[in-house]
Order: C-alpha cells, then sequence, then structure tokens
C-alpha cells in the first residue's frame, strides 16, 4: 500500500533530524569521535536513502518540503560514501575499520551511478558559473577544461545518458541566465522537476487519467521493485488492477528519473 506524499515527507524529515543530532553539519562528520558515532551517521543517512528513493517517485515532489536542501543532501551522501570507501579500502581510523562498521550493508544499489555522475556534472557546472567572466588566464583555460569535462561525460557515460537530454537543455536554457550568485544545484533540481511534472501531464493525456493517478501506481510500482514479479502483479491486481500496473511498468524509467 502507497502512504500519501506528506506521509513519506514527515518520515524524511524526521530523519533529518536524528542525522543531524549527531551531525549537525557536514564537515562535522569528520569529526565523529568512536565507531559507535560512524555507525549511528550510516544507520541515520541510510534511512534517508531509502526515504529519497520514494519521494523522487512522486509526481508533486519537491526539495522544498525537506529540511535538508538539493546540495546538502548530495554533501552528506558524499560523506556516506567516504565512509563506506574508508571501510573497503583501509584507513588508520580506527573507527572506520571497526567491525560493527566494516559489517554494515551501505545499500550502495540505492546510489544510481547516474546520480553520482549528475552530482559530479553540477558541481563543475557550479564552478564554471562562479568562475565565468572571469578574465584571468588560469581561470578562463581551467573553465574550458571544464567545460571539455561535461562534454566528455555527456558523450562517453552510458549510464547517464537517460539524463543528457535534461542536463543539456539544463546547461542551454537556464545557464546562460543564472544570477551571479545562483545556486546551480538547486536550480537544476527544480528545473528537472518542472520537467518530470510536464512529462506526467502529458503522460496523462495520452493515457486519459490523472497524472497524479498515474504517480501513485508508478509509485507502488517502485515500492514493489524488490519483490518477485507474480507477487508484485498480485499485489497490483488488488489495488489497481493488471492494466494499471502495465502501464506503471511501461513508464517507470522515463519519469521517474
Amino acid at each position: 500500500m502507497v502512504d500519501p506524499y506528506e506521509d513519506y515527507v514527515e518520515r524524511f524529515n524526521e530523519g533529518v533530524k536524528a542525522l543531524l543530532s549527531i551531525a549537525p553539519t557536514v564537515g562535522s562528520v569528520n569529526k565523529r569521535k568512536d565507531e559507535e558515532e560512524v555507525l549511528k551517521i550510516v544507520q541515520a543517512f541510510r534511512d534517508l536513502m531509502r526515504l529519497i528513493n520514494v519521494l523522487t517517485s512522486f509526481f508533486e515532489f519537491n526539495f522544498a518540503d525537506l529540511y535538508l536542501t538539493a546540495q546538502q543532501y548530495e554533501d552528506y551522501q558524499s560523506k556516506y560514501l567516504d565512509i563506506y570507501d574508508s571501510t573497503r579500502t583501509g584507513s588508520d581510523d580506527p573507527a572506520l575499520t571497526a567491525p560493527i562498521i566494516e559489517d554494515v550493508d551501505f545499500e550502495l544499489e540505492r546510489i544510481h551511478r547516474d546520480e553520482i555522475n549528475v552530482a559530479y556534472i553540477l558541481r563543475l557546472l557550479a564552478k564554471l558559473h562562479a568562475e565565468s567572466g572571469s578574465k584571468e588566464k588560469n581561470t578562463r583555460e581551467e573553465s574550458d577544461k571544464m567545460k571539455r569535462s561535461i562534454e566528455d561525460l555527456l558523450d562517453s557515460e552510458t549510464p547517464i545518458r537517460s539524463k543528457r537530454e535534461l542536463i543539456q537543455r539544463f546547461i542551454d536554457q537556464n545557464m546562460p541566465t543564472l544570477g551571479k550568485d545562483a545556486d546551480v544545484v538547486a536550480t537544476f533540481h527544480d528545473f528537472g522537476t518542472n520537467e518530470k511534472r510536464q512529462a506526467f501531464e502529458q503522460l496523462g493525456k495520452d493515457e486519459h487519467r490523472r497524472p497524479e493517478d498515474i504517480g501513485r501506481v508508478i509509485v507502488s510500482l517502485f515500492l514493489c521493485f524488490g519483490e518477485r514479479e507474480g507477487a508484485c502483479l498480485a499485489d497490483g491486481n488488488r489495488r489497481s488492477g493488471q492494466q494499471n500496473w502495465r502501464l506503471g511498468a511501461r513508464h517507470w524509467s522515463g519519469l521517474v528519473r
């Protein structure tokens, strides 16, 4: 059963409070005292990962409803990945090599590689935007290098191809008009949310259904994604009927991400 969007928002925001009570800033993650504190940080952010994956499947999802901005979430995610890397590659910090940390399931399958690459591109775009207009030779050369890096990523990274058009439209349509102090990451997420909303509306017209109804079917599919297909179909039949289930499955990859 799919709970209302507001319920997931409330759970996420409660989870943010739990995370901030342990690590009130991104930088404070590096100042954890022992393995117990590291474990609490990992568990707290892992809970947020589980919820954000459900939330982003909703038609009405907006980071403005959450107690973390898009940039803050990505910054904490980066620290989460740093902890994971340290547990696997070795570290001089005993808090990161303790058995209770090494045995944790970080559930990295919830962090799609394309999301990591998009975050990297957004960081490059933010830096590029901050340096735009500079007349310093070194800065211009660095900007040219970043532009080539972005172009190479968009052209060569297979996992990111599903978002290539979205990123390219953002670069073409939004980057030239951003103010000097604009938050590139937040602007991109707003742009993506608007694009997804338009896609839902168009799909609703094509299928003669309300966008929010299609959204519920897709969220149901997401929540059932890890289960056996037969069980999911049976559940789908009870809730919305097999036709609705197939509708959600058909448009899953195009709308959720």
